[in-house]
């Protein structure tokens, strides 16, 4: 499935993929922040369907992940580039490890919480800051 290529091609490969996983949780977070925020300002952006649909999207995916003890494919892919890079492959999930880098050693009974919480919120900006769809003349 993979083809043959230098270890540090695997690793440079590894951090793309962690780069790419940031962006996507990045794009959640600070997507949902963005929402509440631009709700007190009066941003209309915010109330885009393209961005919200996507938003939407993305949020799913993760609770799905979540709710059935999915492993990200993310994740699962950066390790085994890793692993194929002969570097140290990190245990659990991608969020913890790179909190954990950041010396923010949050303890792994407090993420599913988290999660739930952040999901509660996302569900309430749908009831409070409904996305704006055209209405057809």
């Amino acid at each position: 499935m993979f083809v043959l290529l230098q270890t540090s091609q695997y690793y440079f490969l590894s951090k793309l993929v962690a780069f790419v996983h940031l962006l996507y949780v990045l794009f959640i977070f600070l997507g949902l922040f963005y929402i509440y925020l631009g709700f007190f300002f009066k941003f209309k952006s915010i109330r885009n369907p393209n961005f919200r649909i996507f938003h939407m999207i993305a949020m799913i995916i993760v609770a799905i992940q979540q709710y059935f003890l999915i492993n990200c494919p993310l994740t699962i892919l950066e390790k085994k580039l890793l692993s194929l890079a002969d570097k140290p492959i990190y245990t659990g999930a991608f969020i913890p490890h790179l909190l954990n880098s950041y010396h923010f050693n949050i303890a792994t009974e407090y993420y599913l919480p988290l999660y739930i919480l952040l999901s509660l919120l996302f569900i309430l900006s749908f009831i409070i800051i409904p996305p704006r769809f055209k209405k057809k003349r």
